[in-house]
């Protein structure tokens, strides 16, 4: 059978690079289970000289990088056309996640990128596409201007993420078969240095009961195989990604345990990062809206919504098919002590997503 074509849009990011990873042929019983799952990789990147994309170039056999630019619709176009005659008969499937531009910035290339690879899909007949958007825990106030639980000035990329799911449903009523993932916070926030100033932040910020929805990153690649797997079981579903719901101490729990007792979740002083907050409105805005996202996704507030609990319930179950080992975060610490021992990490002052310290301090997320 010939390999089905997949576009990773975002190859070069976390989750691009999670995603093409976990589309690796795994052994004979994973080919006998799925005969049909013999990929070749297109890795979308706007510059393909860069250091992570040549590295994925050398790594994968199955993987080609393709220049284009999800704002340039033809860049795109050409792609898909010079691969629509290939013997796999074209581009089958595509995994769309577009650059999150930072607390209160604008979103509005953020959106414009989604729709338009949303839309290309479409054009050309795409079997499987799935979006990677965000758990944004209440879907119903997408569309209400007075929004009860997030900032609407805080967190632009939210709505713009709300916009492309309602676009990409849009199109599935023209014939798009769709997937939406809706992450939730990764773990990847405490990576590095920028990782012990955001857990300082939390500690600063957050009460004692709030608690934390996190998935880890490479956990957004192995739910997305699972769609492409079987996208008919996941045709025109939305699937919440979550490994579970931590408070700090929950956090500083799992992380001595990880590290066998060497260390609670690294941090500065709790002053430090009640000094950062004060400093960035943006960090004050963001740390209200985690308490009130904590707060509706929790059991006890879905216990008197009954509409949301049973949307979410839905969206949970749909997620823990694709996904029913989730990484724990003591799982993940422990993956990341072995990084660091193996590769001795000279750049850990740098978190998974490239954030200075400056730009953690002004907004620049």
């Amino acid at each position: 059978m010939p390999s089905r074509l997949i576009l990773v849009a975002g190859g070069t990011g976390k989750q691009g690079t999670s995603v093409i990873s976990a589309l690796q042929p795994r052994s004979t019983s994973a080919a006998a289970e799925h005969p049909e799952c013999d990929y070749q990789i297109l890795a979308l990147t706007r510059d393909p000289s860069s250091e992570v994309a040549q590295s994925l170039s050398k790594t994968y056999n199955n993987v080609t990088l393709v220049q284009g630019d999800l704002d340039d619709v033809e860049s795109l176009k050409k792609i898909f056309e010079e691969y629509k005659s290939n013997e796999s008969g074209g581009v089958w499937g595509v995994f769309s996640v577009q650059t999150y531009p930072g607390l209160g910035a604008d979103a509005d290339g953020e959106e414009r990128q989604g729709k338009n690879i949303a839309s290309i899909s479409l054009e050309y007949n795409v079997s499987c596409f799935i979006y990677s958007s965000s758990d944004r825990g209440d879907e119903r106030e997408d569309d209400v201007e007075d929004k009860q639980h997030y900032k609407p000035s805080l967190n632009k990329s939210r709505i713009a993420k709300g916009r492309i799911e309602e676009h990409v449903k849009e199109l599935g009523e023209r014939g798009l078969p769709w997937t939406i993932l809706r992450p939730v916070f990764f773990m990847e926030i405490f990576e590095g240095t920028v990782g012990w100033i955001t857990a300082s932040v939390f500690k600063a910020g957050l009460g004692p009961d709030t608690e934390l929805q996190l998935v880890a990153a490479q956990d957004i690649g192995r739910a997305a195989a699972s769609v492409f797997h079987n996208s008919t079981s996941y045709h025109q579903q939305t699937l919440i990604l979550i490994s579970g719901r931590y408070s700090l101490s929950n956090l500083d729990s799992a992380h001595l345990k990880a590290t066998n007792g060497k260390s609670k979740l690294p941090s500065l002083h709790w002053l430090g990062g009640w000094v950062i907050i004060r400093l960035n409105k943006w960090l004050k805005l963001f740390i209200s809206e985690t308490t009130d996202l904590s707060e509706i996704t929790s059991p006890s507030y879905l216990s008197s919504d009954n509409e949301l609990r049973s949307i979410r319930e839905k969206q949970l179950d749909n997620g823990k098919r694709a996904l029913p080992n989730p990484v724990s975060f003591e799982e993940w610490v422990r993956l990341k002590v072995k990084e660091r021992e193996e590769e001795k990490d000279e750049n850990a002052t740098r978190s998974w997503n490239r954030v200075s310290i400056r730009d953690l301090v002004t907004g620049k997320l």
